[in-house]
């Protein structure tokens, strides 16, 4: 399972040089009630102090957390979130009694990392048929006319641009084999039944 990385230049000049070397995420996407580590390397010649992240949860609320320093220049914040949904960030530190602040990135926290908008759809499968992977009612749009919406079709393991019936009797068919063996086998029993009640029938005239 390969886990996408976000790290991030930051062009933030402060004099001469930069803040920021690198701001980074754990990852794009995140587990729910998992930790998510926020990482961020100033260049050499900067001396930050206060150093925080800011963090945007889904529904506009922020919350700011301190970052510890793990070693020259290189602050850490590890936290976890219990909301579903698309969270931005930036760090905010102070550098020679000035405020300096990073840009801006987003991460994504879902019940699967490979579908970030928690839409139930495979967020590989969503893009190679086109639909959005971080837009969750893309999942109840029919974009065949099909009758049968795009978590509807994703589940089934059809094709959402193409409306072909066909295709949907043979997934029935492979999906209720079972039932519709026993079903053709008690047909087919009650009809042998049906025929040796008659032949007996017969025999008694």
């Amino acid at each position: 399972m390969v886990l996408f990385s976000q790290f991030v230049f930051v062009s933030i000049a402060q004099g001469s040089g930069l803040v920021f070397d690198y701001v980074s995420s754990s990852n794009i996407v995140n587990k729910i009630d998992q930790d998510v580590v926020f990482t961020c390397v100033f260049s050499p010649s900067i001396s930050p102090k206060n150093v925080t992240v800011h963090i945007s949860f889904p529904g506009s609320n922020c919350s700011e957390f301190d970052m510890v320093k793990m070693e020259t220049g290189k602050f850490v914040n590890t936290t976890s979130f219990s909301t579903i949904g698309s969270y931005s960030f930036f760090i905010r530190a102070t550098v020679d009694n000035e405020t300096v602040t990073s840009i801006s990135r987003s991460f994504w926290i879902s019940t699967s990392l490979l579908d970030r908008d928690n839409d139930g759809m495979n967020d590989v499968w969503e893009q190679f048929y086109g639909f959005d992977p971080t837009d969750p009612s893309d999942a109840y749009e029919d974009y065949d006319g099909d009758g049968y919406n795009n978590l509807e079709e994703f589940r089934l393991g059809t094709n959402p641009l193409d409306a072909d019936y066909f295709e949907f009797v043979m997934v029935y068919i492979d999906s209720h084999f079972q039932l519709i063996f026993l079903t053709l086998l008690f047909l087919l029993i009650a009809l042998f039944c049906s025929l040796l009640g008659m032949r007996r029938s017969t025999k008694w005239i």
